[in-house]
Parts: structure tokens; C-alpha cells; sequence
């Protein structure tokens, strides 16, 4: 005998997804559920930059892209992030003179 909560629940899991992937969701210790986040494909990433207009199209992903990327989004900015390997990656301290360079 399900509650309502979790029959709802459990309807919700089985028809949210994110890209190709469906996301199921995690029972907290305290009762309270999540859904996981899932980074779309990378087609359907790259067909977003084709097909919706962006204010701001940051190249990098490091601490000052992301930093960029960030202020641009709470000025009500739209923002896109490319970057050449994963998200921060590498460090910026060659380019920041920061003494503990990257995204923390």
C-alpha cells in the first residue's frame, strides 16, 4: 500500500528526463526526495547554440569564464559556456596571478 505521496512520486520519476536520460529519485535520510540533475547530450548542447540567441557566449570554462558567465547570468543575461576540455579542468593562475588558480 503506497501513500499518495510516493504513488506520485513515483509517476513523476518515470516520466521526467533530461535529454536521453531519465532521472529517478533519491530518498533523503530526513524523508525529503531529490531529482538528480543530468547534463543534456552533446548534440542536444550543440543544437541549443545553433538554434537560441545568446547575450554573452563566454570561450573558456575556468574561474574567470565561470565568473564572466555567473555575472552575466544575474544581470538577466543569457549566457552560454563553451570550453575545450571539461569544466574546470585546468587553473587559471598563469592567467589570474592567483596563488591557488581553478574553480573550488
Amino acid at each position: 500500500s503506497q501513500s499518495h505521496c510516493e504513488s506520485l512520486l513515483s509517476s513523476i520519476a518515470s516520466t521526467k528526463s533530461y535529454g536521453e536520460s531519465k532521472t529517478r529519485p533519491i530518498r533523503c535520510r530526513d524523508g525529503t526526495m531529490v531529482f538528480p540533475w543530468s547534463a543534456p547530450s552533446r548534440a542536444t548542447q550543440m543544437q541549443n547554440l545553433k538554434e537560441k540567441h545568446f547575450d554573452v557566449l563566454v570561450i573558456g570554462g575556468g574561474c574567470v569564464g565561470n565568473g564572466i558567465a555567473l555575472d552575466a547570468a544575474t544581470r538577466g543575461l543569457g549566457c552560454a559556456v563553451v570550453e575545450r576540455e571539461d569544466f574546470a579542468a585546468g587553473t587559471s593562475g598563469r592567467s589570474t596571478k592567483l596563488i591557488h588558480g581553478g574553480v573550488r
